[in-house]
């Protein structure tokens, strides 16, 4: 498994991006008991010392979750991987994605280009879909146990 867009069980530094596992729910105690950040009333309660910082010394850095948002880009290292693991799959498993955001989307191609058996996974269709060899459409916890399990 290569992660594309990080986890969510991993933080970095928004400075020196130093990266630690992180199994902390929810990321930061302010957080304990609200219902999250998103309310837009609930930005104004939390100080910048409420948010989590780097333990580097001479850092000290906002951490956040290490992974990537709309409008970052990709890790290209592991993007790299993630091609030339593409062009090495035998079989090539598309899982909840819309394959529609690029440069991911393109890795199905590069798999099937290559001679791997490529299937989909999905709520609904991609506009890869015509193109995969098996398309199950469902959630993928439903479907991914049974498609694995021997």
């Amino acid at each position: 498994v290569t992660r594309l867009h990080g986890s969510i069980w991993r933080i970095k530094c928004d400075l020196c991006c130093k990266e630690m596992d992180n199994h902390d729910v929810p990321i930061m105690p302010a957080f304990e008991g609200r219902d999250g950040p998103d309310r837009p009333d609930s930005w104004h309660h939390y100080a910048p010392e409420d948010f989590p910082r780097c333990s580097e010394p001479r850092c000290h850095g906002f951490m956040r979750p290490a992974v990537v948002w709309f409008g970052e880009s990709l890790n290209s290292e592991v993007f790299q991987h993630a091609e030339e693991t593409a062009r090495l799959a035998d079989v090539f498993l598309v899982v909840g994605t819309s394959l529609e955001v690029h440069p991911a989307a393109s890795l199905s191609d590069i798999a099937r280009h290559h001679g791997a058996k490529c299937a989909e996974i999905n709520l609904d269709r991609t506009p890869s879909t015509l193109f995969m060899d098996y398309t199950l459409q469902g959630r993928a916890g439903d479907l991914l146990p049974k498609v694995l399990d021997p």
